[in-house]
């Protein structure tokens, strides 16, 4: 982040894929006796979307879609990968089931489909401990003169919370600024690297 925040508290994370199966025909022959695996998924993908809930904190994202193999041809698979991120575990735990219901339940007679878990990280606590160390921090900072830190919650998952769930405190995403991850857009500022090697440095001598 170039804006000297550091992370207290992130979201959860857990991705799914959706593999649904159909049955293979010639669209200009005999289209009837298809059944579109590709219709039945973008079906599907409006009933997944139906599971946000923004107020709870839990959102579902599909970030990969594909299937089919001709124009001419009636798609026999398609498949989506799902991503859901949660602030509490209820969420995640709805999410879940009811992906596994839309798993379930065919639109199109003659299609199935297969839930598969492919990850899950838990949600990164923000404790009072956390706090506290933010500010040890940011004495550390101040007194060789880097900029002061602000923590804030993010949505993006990372290990770190297996260390929160054990009650260790934690001030993630103290590494290299930039902006706009996983975007062909992101960049690093090459001046933060020093600035955060050093940082970095001081805080392992003195915390």
């Amino acid at each position: 982040f170039i804006d000297n925040t550091v992370v207290l508290e992130r979201k959860g994370v857990a991705q799914f894929r959706l593999e649904v199966s159909g049955v293979g025909a010639h669209a200009g022959n005999n289209p009837e006796d298809g059944r579109s695996a590709i219709h039945e998924i973008v079906k599907k993908v409006e009933d997944i979307y139906a599971l946000e809930d923004k107020a709870e904190g839990t959102t579902v994202n599909v970030g990969v879609i594909g299937g089919g193999t001709a124009a001419n041809a009636v798609a026999e698979s398609a498949f989506c990968v799902i991503d859901i991120r949660f602030k509490c575990e209820a969420g995640y735990e709805r999410v879940a089931r009811g992906l596994q219901a839309i798993a379930e339940k065919s639109h199109i007679d003659g299609t199935r489909a297969m839930l598969t878990r492919r990850c899950k990280f838990s949600a990164m606590e923000r404790l009072p401990e956390s706090e506290a160390l933010l500010e040890r921090v940011n004495a550390i900072a101040v007194k060789h003169d880097f900029p002061r830190l602000r923590g804030k919650a993010v949505g993006g998952g990372s290990d770190s919370a297996y260390l929160t769930r054990a009650g260790v405190p934690v001030v993630c995403a103290l590494g290299v600024k930039g902006e706009f991850n996983h975007t062909v857009r992101e960049y690093a500022l090459e001046a933060s690297l020093t600035e955060r090697a050093k940082l970095l440095a001081a805080l392992l001598e003195e915390l």
